[in-house]
């Protein structure tokens, strides 16, 4: 469960890096809200470099730290679980 201070980090961490075991697997692009909750509906995370880019849904609870000074957001799954997590579908709402 994400702390009320962590989601504030979260509502808040366009570009921030994101990290899984100590490796950057990516950088938000954006929070995902849905209504008018504090916490995330889930992280689009840019996670290719190549144009126009792979991008993966981040769930809150995957998201171990929120650090606002180094400006990243580490996961609690390992760098290669990053990959097999969902595309966010654009046009589902």
């Amino acid at each position: 469960m994400v702390d009320r201070a962590t989601a504030r980090v979260l509502a808040r961490c366009n570009g921030f890096r994101v990290s899984a075991d100590g490796e950057v697997v990516g950088a938000v692009a954006t929070p995902v809200f849905s209504g008018t909750k504090l916490l995330p509906e889930y992280l689009l995370v840019r996670v290719a470099e190549s144009m126009p880019g792979d991008y993966r849904a981040i769930p809150p609870e995957l998201i171990a730290e929120a650090d606002a000074e180094t400006e990243t957001v580490f996961l609690g799954i390992a760098a290669d679980e990053v990959a097999v997590l969902p595309e966010p579908d654009f046009f589902a709402r």
